[in-house]
């Protein structure tokens, strides 16, 4: 990734800082997370393993917000242990 994928990806990340699911939250957080999303999503062509890593979730997030599908929360959450794992292979190699 260039510098300024890492940037919109740390950003992503850094909106992430205090989400509660099942709770409601000021839409101006929702807001900048989904356009955070899009941009990752925008931005990282998904070329090697932790830009995949970071557009699925990407993706798994905007569910979260735009779906109405009950399982939305696990999937994130399943979706979230996956990409960590992924983080942890990638630094490990």
């Amino acid at each position: 990734m260039n510098s300024d994928q890492k940037w919109i990806v740390n950003a992503f990340l850094e909106s992430l800082i205090g989400m509660q699911f099942r709770r409601p939250e000021p839409p101006h957080k929702i807001d900048l997370r989904l356009q955070l999303a899009e941009m990752v999503l925008t931005e990282l062509p998904g070329n090697d393993l932790e830009e995949l890593a970071n557009r699925a979730h990407a993706e798994a997030l905007r569910d979260v917000y735009l779906t109405t599908d009950p399982q939305r929360h696990e999937r994130y959450e399943q979706e979230l242990r996956a990409y960590i794992k992924v983080l942890k292979s990638v630094e490990a190699d």
